[in-house]
């Protein structure tokens, strides 16, 4: 079992709540009730993972194969914390008056964009440790939820239970956080066998997908967008909106020829119903020129020992970000061979640069960040390879070796 994810930052006080007592099979979810990353105490209440939804910024603070610290465990009863509990904390508040009082996002009423990120990150989870995605227990409404709330499991229910739940299930504790999620519109209503929970569209700025229910059910999904308007398929498919939907969104708005704006909005469904609902033409899509028969550019060997890759700062030793000039590799800094690959994108017909398709608000600066990974995350669903958004000598190797086709 994985017990880092690849692609999400991480930040370790080196502490944890020890060893588990079973293996991984539940997901619990929290509100930080504040509105950045906390500091948990330097790590003495920390979770496996922090996300900020409105970004999708993920933190992840201790291996999946170790206990979170972030639920209390009395004396005498149940593990919690050690029960096979994977925890997340979502940056915002489960109350609406502690949320409209200090700024907080306001965790149940999360917009489709946001409830998308979540799932992200919660399919991650699950490919690594086979926690199911699902959801049986009824999420309640914060004040209701908190304390000795009918939602709150016994001990015997706790250690029963697989799947997704949340603080205010926990036994042992009086928290009520995260109040009524939306679990219908996170994982989808074939997974909810529980009750509770908000269960409504929200459309505005910050919700990509906007108008777009499929069913007419009242939910919105971004896999159904991406598979019927912009023709994705398999794991391209992902559910997820992010910078490479959003963009072939705008592609599909420019031949529509409505505002390139990247919201799936009244005008936008209205000009693509009325066109028979067609899909993203491919060749408006970012991708490779036509073959030649050869790969473009020089043929550089990966500059790496088997094992490295292109990653994220705060990865180990093998993840190289190109924020550091400590040591050259195959003649060259860490910074120039992270030039070197989207350079070698753009001979292959890649739009990236300031204002462009990828690495649009920096440009090829050499560092890994947000917009590097999604450039790689792009190649590898265009080349087919498995996504994890880091460049590894698989990556090298079909943008410097393989022609294009």
């Amino acid at each position: 079992m994985a017990t880092w994810l690849t692609g999400v930052k991480r930040q370790s006080w080196g502490r944890d709540g020890g060893s588990f007592t079973t293996s991984p099979d539940k997901i619990l979810l929290h509100s930080t009730e504040t509105g950045s990353f906390p500091s948990y105490g330097g790590g003495a209440s920390a979770p496996h993972f922090t996300i900020d939804l409105r970004n999708g910024e993920v933190r992840q603070h201790s291996p999946m194969n170790r206990a979170a610290r972030a639920l209390r465990n009395a004396a005498g009863g149940v593990q919690t914390n050690r029960d096979g509990t994977i925890q997340i904390e979502i940056i915002g508040s489960c109350d609406t008056s502690f949320a409209s009082k200090y700024g907080y996002p306001y965790v149940p009423d999360m917009s489709d964009a946001m409830a998308s990120r979540l799932k992200w990150l919660l399919e991650k989870i699950h490919k690594a440790t086979g926690i199911p995605l699902k959801t049986s227990v009824t999420w309640k409404k914060y004040p209701s939820s908190y304390g000795n709330s009918s939602v709150r499991m016994s001990n015997s229910e706790w250690t029963r239970y697989k799947g997704i739940l949340g603080h205010q299930h926990a036994p042992e504790n009086t928290h009520g956080d995260p109040g009524d999620l939306p679990m219908k519109r996170i994982l989808g209503a074939d997974a909810v066998k529980g009750g509770g929970g908000s269960d409504y569209t929200v459309v505005g700025p910050d919700a990509p997908l906007g108008l777009y229910d499929k069913d007419g059910d009242g939910r919105t999904r971004v896999e159904d967008w991406q598979k019927d308007a912009l023709g994705y398929s398999g794991k391209a498919a992902d559910g997820y909106f992010g910078s490479d939907t959003e963009d072939d969104t705008k592609a599909l708005q420019r031949q529509l020829g409505v505002t390139d704006d990247g919201l799936v909005g009244d005008d936008t469904l209205d000009a693509w119903e009325k066109a028979g609902k067609p899909k993203l033409e491919k060749d408006t899509k970012p991708k490779p020129s036509k073959p030649s028969g050869n790969a473009p550019g020089p043929g550089y060997d990966f500059p790496w020992p088997k094992g490295h890759y292109i990653g994220p700062k705060d990865g180990p030793d093998r993840s190289h970000s190109g924020f550091y000039k400590n040591k050259k590799w195959s003649g060259k800094y860490d910074e120039e061979w992270l030039k070197a690959l989207p350079e070698q994108l753009i001979r292959r017909g890649w739009s990236i640069g300031k204002g462009k398709t990828y690495l649009s608000k920096f440009g090829n600066d050499g560092h890994y960040g947000s917009e590097y990974a999604a450039l790689i995350r792009a190649f590898q669903n265009t080349q087919g390879l498995a996504v994890d958004e880091l460049g590894g000598r698989e990556v090298w190797d079909e943008a410097f070796n393989r022609p294009v086709t």
